[in-house]
């Protein structure tokens, strides 16, 4: 009986799956990190985007109203340094911004436009930048990058029509009408320096040294 159970639990999983790969294969527009890989070495900083596409993909076109996103990396691998937001919702004078922090392998980074569809549409190209990821790599190895799928999880659009969300239920799109799209970053170890360069190197500062030594020793005779 308990073995029954477990199956029919795996098998609803499994149908819960491949469920939102289908929604999300006929979702209207998407969300991507760009670049979709990044490779870097230990100690340097780089940039991600959260890109939006597809808005302009169905008729009439579609406004990004508002955003509630999380995504994950590993933070033995990368640190979050900072959130650029874009202006696609009317920047800080026209939306309320937020990001809760950038650390322990979690970017949490939200906004709220506070202007109506046509102004939102004289912003937003069938594709912009919501926002700009800051990151440094810690130590070597490979980290993706992900949306954390959740009840905190929201992306609001509005239609010239209705003035609601753009999905059928009215509410946010969930993972339901928006298409999502991750990233992969390979950090290798920094260069060290060969030996060879390192002895060379010395070699070189010992003489530059060396010469100053005598030009502050030799005797210095008056004009």
């Amino acid at each position: 009986m308990r073995a029954a159970l477990k199956c029919l639990g795996l098998l609803v999983i499994a149908l819960v799956a491949v469920s939102n790969a289908l929604a999300q294969s006929n979702a209207p527009f998407r969300l991507d990190l760009v670049p979709g890989s990044t490779s870097t070495t230990a100690g340097a900083t780089f940039n991600v985007d959260v890109v939006v596409s597809g808005l302009e993909g169905v008729s009439p076109a579609l406004a990004l109203t508002d955003y509630d996103l999380d995504v994950s990396y590993d933070p033995l691998i990368l640190v979050g340094t900072g959130i650029t937001f874009g202006s696609g919702l009317g920047g800080p004078l026209d939306s309320l911004q937020s990001s809760n922090g950038t650390g322990g392998g979690l970017i949490d980074l939200a906004e709220v436009s506070f202007l109506d569809y046509a102004s939102l549409r004289a912003l937003q190209d069938d594709s912009f930048v919501l926002a700009t990821l800051s990151f440094q790599s810690l130590a070597q190895g490979v980290s993706s990058l992900e949306f954390v799928l959740g009840p905190n999880f929201i992306v609001d659009v509005q239609t010239d029509k209705s003035g609601l969300p753009g999905n059928a239920a009215g509410a946010n799109c969930s993972v339901n009408c928006v298409s999502l799209g991750g990233a992969r970053v390979t950090v290798a170890a920094a260069a060290v320096p060969e030996p060879g360069t390192l002895l060379l190197g010395g070699i070189g500062f010992a003489a530059v040294a060396l010469v100053r030594r005598r030009r502050m020793a030799a005797p210095r005779f008056a004009g």
